[in-house]
């Protein structure tokens, strides 16, 4: 009885480890996060607890994805999917191979990328994973995307917006409208983009989902900024900013000025466009942001 609590009492270690990790993952403490991983993996293969050992070397992967060094976090996910197989657990294995097929695509290694989403995908319907069915037909409509296939880009974010919808997955079926719209708008297709923006924010709306009703906003005004209509996308973005400073999001907040400078140019609102842009600027150099910075300038 002992050994049997010991062991159960090593296990919730592991997986509160695994959990502290993701919180620091998501505070940009990735060192933390690091030793948090490294202390559950020992914990868990210490004892013989498979399930909580895939978790930490998937959360090892997940780390250096973030961090977008897909080499390193190749060798954990593929220690991952070995061990997932090797005990026939197809709901893990199919998260093992959607995360290899990220890696893959971010080395440039596209062929083997597809095939992978294509594994994962076939293993999630099979096993009744709703959401990630939906999330590697996303990811791999964006691999293809930045192939340049346009038309096999097109079709994979329509199933992954079926299934989300068929899922009963409002926020994720807001962002994958989102990702319609932004590749409708790169095939000239503004009528569709459209549609497909104005879905997604109705969505967001009815869910109270902030950053989903901005990203529609913006993606709104950018479509009547392409159409010359300088005034109506103004007072887009001037909405998508009041939400933004309402919610305290600096990140949306400079992005919301940087275009609404623009916008203000066009109309010959050059005051305007100096005072949004300054602020930007300054929004950028306080959170360190320096891609904005940079489009700030």
């Amino acid at each position: 009885l002992s050994d049997w609590s010991s062991e159960v009492c090593s296990s919730d270690l592991g997986a509160a480890l695994n959990n502290l990790g993701l919180c620091y993952d998501d505070l940009g403490d990735f060192r933390r996060s690091l030793d948090a991983y490294e202390r559950a993996l020992s914990i868990d293969r210490s004892i013989g607890y498979t399930a909580g050992e895939t978790d930490a070397l998937g959360n090892l992967g997940g780390r250096y994805l973030l961090l977008g060094r897909y080499r390193d976090a190749l060798p954990y996910y593929q220690q991952a999917l070995a061990l997932d197989q090797e005990h026939n657990l197809k709901p893990s294995i199919s998260q093992d191979l959607g995360n290899l097929g990220l890696c893959y695509a971010g080395l440039g290694r596209i062929a083997e990328s597809l095939a992978s989403f294509d594994r994962a995908t076939a293993l999630a319907r099979e096993t009744g994973q709703k959401k990630e069915e939906s999330d590697w037909h996303r990811d791999k409509g964006t691999v293809l995307l930045r192939s340049g296939k346009y038309d096999a880009a097109l079709s994979e974010y329509r199933l992954a917006t079926q299934v989300y919808e068929q899922a009963g997955l409002q926020r994720e079926l807001a962002e994958s409208l989102e990702d319609l719209g932004d590749l409708h708008v790169l095939l000239g297709d503004t009528v569709s983009a459209e549609s497909e923006f104005q879905r997604a924010l109705e969505i967001s709306r009815k869910i109270s989902h902030p950053r989903g009703v901005n990203a529609s906003l913006m993606a709104l005004a950018d479509i009547e900024s392409r159409r010359k209509r300088y005034t109506q996308a103004a007072a887009l973005y001037q909405d998508a900013l009041a939400r933004s400073r309402q919610s305290g999001n600096q990140e949306q907040a400079g992005n919301c000025l940087t275009q609404l400078a623009l916008t203000d140019r066009d109309l010959g609102r050059t005051d305007e466009a100096m005072r949004a842009a300054l602020e930007a600027l300054g929004i950028s150099r306080t959170t360190g942001a320096r891609a904005l910075e940079s489009q700030a300038l």
